[in-house]
């Protein structure tokens, strides 16, 4: 008898309702997302932050913003 293959998502416990569930992994996805974008644009202006071909000019946020985003996403 074939026994059901169980992911790390069906073994885990999850204490609040589908919705949280899908609102959680959304967020984790964008943040991944985001991740790799930002990590791409500074990989392109070389860490460069500031100046029009910084890397707050290529994304459209203000130096500030992009810094506090950053940080917030773990990226130096």
């Amino acid at each position: 008898m074939l026994k059901p293959v169980q992911d790390a998502h069906t073994r885990a416990a999850w204490p609040g309702n589908v919705r949280e569930l899908l609102n959680a992994l959304e967020r984790a996805t964008i943040e991944a997302n985001e991740r790799s974008y930002f990590t791409a644009v500074l990989q392109q202006t070389q860490g460069k932050l500031y100046g029009p071909d910084g890397a707050a000019a290529i994304t459209g946020l203000l130096p500030t913003t992009l810094r506090s985003r950053l940080l917030r996403l773990g990226l130096r």
